[in-house]
C-alpha cells in the first residue's frame, strides 16, 4: 500500500485526532461498575460529546411532526401582512381562488377569526380588529358570519380543488368558501340516521 502525502496525510492525521477525542468523550473509562439488583452488570453512565449537543434527541413517545406552519417562499411579515389580506377578501367576497398551499394555510386563520365572532366580546373583536382591514369586512364578521355559524362547531370553510394550474409555475389552484351560504358550490348532504346507515 503506497504510503499518504502531502494533503491526503494531513486530512487523515486531523481526522483521526478528532475521532480519537470524541471516542475519548463518549466512551468512558472502563471500570468496575456495582452489580445491579438482578446480578447483572450496569453498564457505566454514558455522557455525550460537545459534538453532538447541538443534535435533537427526539423520543419514539414524544414524536412531533409538522411543528411549524407553511412558509410559503417569503418572509415572516409579508406572509403575516398576505394571510391578513386573504382573509379580508374571503370575508369580504366568502370565496376567492388561490393555490392549494395558501389555501390550506388560511383556513385555521380564518376558523379562529369565526370563532372569535361566535363569541361576540369585546376583547374577540379587538383582536379581529388586529387581522381584519377593512371595518366593512370586520362589520360583515360579527354581524352576519357568527350568527350564522352560531349552531356549527368548526368546520366553516370548504377547500375545493380545481383540475387546472395556474400558468406559468403550473402550481395547484383551488377555491376556498364558506359553507352553508347560498350560492356554494357544493350543497353538504343531509346526515343520514342511525337505521339508513346500517341498512346500507
Amino acid at each position: 500500500r503506497r504510503p499518504l502525502r502531502g494533503h491526503q496525510a494531513t486530512c487523515t492525521r486531523m481526522w483521526s485526532a478528532l475521532a480519537r477525542r470524541v471516542v475519548a468523550r463518549v466512551v468512558p473509562a472502563a471500570r468496575p461498575q456495582p452489580l445491579g439488583a438482578w446480578g447483572s452488570f450496569v453498564p457505566p453512565p454514558w455522557r455525550p460529546a460537545k459534538v453532538f449537543a447541538q443534535t435533537p434527541v427526539r423520543s419514539m413517545n414524544n414524536k412531533t411532526n409538522m411543528t411549524t406552519r407553511r412558509k410559503l417562499g417569503r418572509t415572516t411579515s409579508h406572509r403575516l401582512a398576505m394571510l391578513r389580506n386573504m382573509a379580508t377578501s374571503l370575508i369580504k367576497h366568502e370565496r376567492i381562488r388561490t393555490t392549494t398551499a395558501k389555501a390550506k394555510t388560511i383556513r385555521p386563520y380564518t376558523e379562529k377569526l369565526i370563532k372569535w365572532a361566535k363569541r361576540g366580546t369585546l376583547h374577540d373583536k379587538k383582536l379581529a380588529a388586529e387581522v381584519v382591514r377593512e371595518q366593512v369586512a370586520l362589520m360583515k364578521l360579527f354581524n352576519v358570519l357568527g350568527p350564522r355559524y352560531a349552531e356549527r362547531n368548526g368546520g366553516y370553510i370548504r377547500i375545493v380543488k380545481l383540475a387546472q394550474y395556474r400558468k406559468g409555475d403550473g402550481a395547484h389552484m383551488s377555491l376556498v368558501e364558506f359553507v352553508d351560504r347560498p350560492g356554494e358550490l357544493r350543497v353538504p348532504r343531509k346526515p343520514r340516521n342511525l337505521q339508513e346507515a346500517v341498512a346500507a
